[in-house]
C-alpha cells in the first residue's frame, strides 16, 4: 500500500500491526520503524490522521473500509478501547461480510478483553466465527473464545471450543494449540 496525503508524510504500509511511516524533512528521509512507545504512538496517531482523511477524501471506495478497519487498529494500539470499539463496530456494520470482517471482529473481541468485559468478548468472537466460517484465520477467533471461556470459568465451554477448532481446521497449527490446551484443561 502507498498513499501520499500529505506532502511531508506518506504512509508507505503495514506489518503486523505497527505502521511504516516515510517522513520528509529538507532532503533527509527518517523511517519510523520503533520499538520505543513514545514513538510508535506519534505513528499511530499520525496513521489514524491519515486514515480518518482516506475515509473522508474517498468514502465510497473500497479503501475507505480498509481505512476505517485500521483506524480502529491504530485507537486499540493507542489504549483507546472505546473508541475503538465503535470504529470496529462501524466497520462490521457497513461491511458485514468484508475481507477485513473476521480481523475487525477480533480487533472488537480484544477490546472487550482489555477492559475485562469477558462476556462481550465471547460475544464478538462468537459472531466472528459464525459471519466467517472459511477465514484463513478462523484458529485464533475459536481460541480466543475459548480463552475467555476459561477466564470466566467456563472450563466445559472451553473444552469444547478447543474440540470444534480441531474438528474444522484439523490440518492447521491451531490443532497442535488446542490440543496442548486440552491436554491441560483436562488434567486440572
Amino acid at each position: 500500500m502507498f498513499t501520499r496525503l500529505n506532502p511531508s508524510v506518506s504512509v508507505i504500509g503495514t506489518y503486523t500491526g505497527i505502521h511504516f511511516c516515510q517522513y520528509r524533512f529538507t532532503d533527509s528521509l527518517l523511517l519510523c520503524i520503533s520499538h520505543n512507545n513514545i514513538t510508535i504512538k506519534i505513528v499511530y496517531n499520525k496513521s489514524f490522521y491519515f486514515y480518518q482523511e482516506v475515509i473522508k477524501q474517498f468514502p465510497r471506495s473500497h479503501r475507505a473500509g480498509e481505512a476505517l478497519y485500521q483506524s480502529a487498529q491504530c485507537l486499540y494500539h493507542l489504549s483507546k478501547y472505546d473508541e475503538a470499539i465503535s470504529a470496529y463496530q462501524k466497520y462490521l456494520q457497513q461491511y458485514p461480510r468484508g475481507n477485513l470482517s473476521l480481523l475487525a471482529g477480533l480487533g472488537l473481541g480484544y477490546c472487550y478483553e482489555e477492559k475485562s468485559e469477558f462476556e462481550k468478548a465471547m460475544a464478538a468472537y462468537s459472531n466472528a466465527i459464525a459471519n466467517n466460517p472459511n477465514d484463513p484465520l478462523l484458529g485464533e477467533a475459536f481460541a480466543s473464545l475459548a480463552r475467555c471461556q476459561e477466564v470466566t470459568g467456563k472450563k466445559d465451554d472451553a473444552v469444547k471450543t478447543y474440540e470444534q477448532l480441531m474438528e474444522k481446521l484439523p490440518n492447521s497449527n491451531w490443532k497442535f494449540y488446542a490440543e496442548r490446551k486440552l491436554l491441560y484443561l483436562k488434567s486440572h
